[in-house]
C-alpha cells in the first residue's frame, strides 16, 4: 500500500514532495502577513465548517475528474494490486493533496482574520476530511450512492440546524458528527471495486472525445458540449450562482448599511467574476489551443463567440446577485445596473484576452491549472475599476 501511495503522492506533490512544502510555506506566509495586517472579522463557526466542507468537496470533484487521474490509473491497473490498497492509497493521496495545498489556503485566510480557536480548527479539518471521504464514496460505490447523497444532505443540514445549539460543546458535537460521516464513507469505500475510478474516468474520456470530434460545429455548440462532458465545470458555475444569491444575506451583515452600499456591491461583482472553468476552456485543452491558432485570422474568429459566451454567464451571475441584493436592501437603481453591465464587459474583455494571448501552458495537474494565480486578475480588475466607476456614478 505504501508503494502505491508513493506513486500517487509523487505525481501530485512532486518527486521529492517539494510541491507540498512550497504550498505549506505559501500558506504560512499568507497567514503571517494577514495577521500582521491586524484585520479582524468574526466568522461564525458554522460558516467555517460549511466553507471547509463545500470548498474541499468541490476541489475533490475536480481532482477525481481530471485527465491526470485517468493517466495515473491507466498505469496503476497494469500492475498487480488489491482493491483496498489501490482505492485507499488513491483517495488518501488525493485527499491530502486537496487539503494541504488547496483547503489550507482557505483556512489560512479564515483564521488570519478570525480568532484562532483550536476546537473550531480541528472541527474544520474534520469537515474537510469528511468532504474527501464522502466525495470518494459518491464515485466509488454506485449501489450505495443514494446513501452517500443522504449523508451529504444530513451533514450540510446539521451544520446549519445545530449552529450554536450546544453552546461551548457545539464544536465537540460537530467533531463527533464529522467523525461518524468519515467512518460511514470508509465503509462504503471498503466494498468498492479497484477499477471503479479508472472505469469512470475512461467513460468520461470516451464521451468527451465523441463530443469534441465534430469539428464543424459552431463555437457555442462546442463550448456547451465541452461543458456537458465535464460536469464539474457546470457544478462550479452553478455554485457561483448560488453564491450570488447568498452574498447579500451572509457577507454584508458585518458592516453598517451605508458601508455595505458603498463597498460590498463592488466586492460582490468581483467575487462573481472568479469563474475558473469558463476562463480556462482553452488552456485546459492543449489540442484546442493549438487548433485555434490555425483558424483564419490566427484564431481571432474564436474570440467573439467565446467572449459572448463568457459575457452571457457574467451577466446572468450579476443579475441574480442584484435581484438578491434588491430583495434585502432595495438599493438597486439604474446607476448600479449600468455599473454591472460595464464591469461585465470589462471582465469579459480581460478574461478573453488572457485566454487568447496568455494561455496557461506550463501545468502538470489539472487542479494546478484551476488554481493558477491568473484566476485573480479578472476579479482584481473588476474590483478596482468598480470602485473608480462607483465614485464617478456617485454610488
Amino acid at each position: 500500500m505504501k508503494m502505491i501511495f508513493n506513486a500517487f503522492g509523487k505525481k501530485l506533490f512532486g518527486s521529492k514532495y517539494e510541491r507540498l512544502l512550497k504550498n505549506l510555506f505559501i500558506a504560512g506566509v499568507y497567514f503571517t502577513g494577514m495577521k500582521s495586517a491586524d484585520i479582524s472579522l468574526y466568522v461564525a463557526p458554522f460558516i467555517i465548517y460549511f466553507s471547509s466542507f463545500a470548498f474541499t468537496f468541490g476541489i475533490m470533484v475536480t481532482a477525481l475528474n481530471s485527465k491526470d487521474a485517468l493517466e495515473q490509473h491507466r498505469h496503476m491497473v497494469m500492475m498487480p494490486f488489491s482493491d483496498k490498497s489501490l482505492i485507499f492509497s488513491y483517495i488518501s493521496a488525493t485527499g491530502l493533496y486537496v487539503l494541504l495545498t488547496r483547503t489550507m489556503m482557505l483556512w489560512a485566510l479564515i483564521f488570519s482574520i478570525n480568532k484562532l480557536d483550536m476546537k473550531v480548527l480541528i472541527c474544520a479539518v474534520l469537515a474537510g476530511g469528511s468532504a474527501v471521504c464522502l466525495c470518494a464514496a459518491v464515485y466509488a460505490n454506485k449501489k450505495l450512492r443514494a446513501v452517500s447523497f443522504i449523508l451529504i444532505a444530513l451533514l450540510i443540514g446539521s451544520i446549519f440546524v445545530l449552529r450554536e445549539s450546544f453552546g461551548e460543546m457545539n464544536a465537540f458535537v460537530m467533531m463527533g458528527f464529522f467523525g461518524i460521516v468519515v467512518l460511514l464513507s470508509l465503509l462504503i469505500l471498503n466494498g468498492a471495486d479497484g477499477y471503479i475510478f479508472y472505469d469512470a474516468a475512461v467513460s468520461r474520456g470516451a464521451n468527451a472525445g465523441k463530443r469534441r470530434s465534430h469539428k464543424h460545429n459552431l463555437v457555442w455548440t462546442y463550448l456547451f458540449r465541452y461543458l456537458f462532458s465535464h460536469k464539474n465545470y457546470l457544478v462550479n458555475s452553478a455554485v457561483l450562482l448560488v453564491l450570488a444569491v447568498a452574498i447579500p444575506f451572509v457577507l454584508t451583515d458585518a458592516l453598517p448599511d451605508k458601508e455595505i452600499t458603498k463597498y460590498f456591491i463592488y466586492i460582490g461583482f468581483a467575487i462573481l467574476s472568479v469563474n475558473t472553468p469558463l476562463y480556462i476552456l482553452v488552456s485546459c485543452d492543449k489540442d484546442l489551443e493549438k487548433g485555434i491558432r490555425t483558424l483564419p485570422g490566427g484564431g481571432k474568429t474564436f474570440l467573439l463567440p467565446y467572449g459572448a459566451f463568457i459575457f452571457t454567464y457574467i451577466c446572468t451571475a450579476y443579475t441574480v446577485f442584484l435581484v438578491s441584493w434588491n430583495i434585502k436592501y432595495s438599493s438597486v437603481d439604474a446607476r448600479v445596473i449600468t455599473l454591472g453591465v460595464i464591469l461585465a464587459v470589462i471582465g469579459t474583455i480581460v478574461a478573453t484576452a488572457l485566454e487568447y494571448y496568455c494561455p496557461i501552458t506550463k501545468w502538470e495537474n489539472e487542479t494546478d491549472l484551476w488554481h493558477h494565480p491568473r484566476k485573480y486578475i479578472v476579479p482584481v480588475v473588476v474590483l478596482l475599476l468598480g470602485g473608480l466607476l462607483g465614485m464617478v456614478f456617485g454610488i
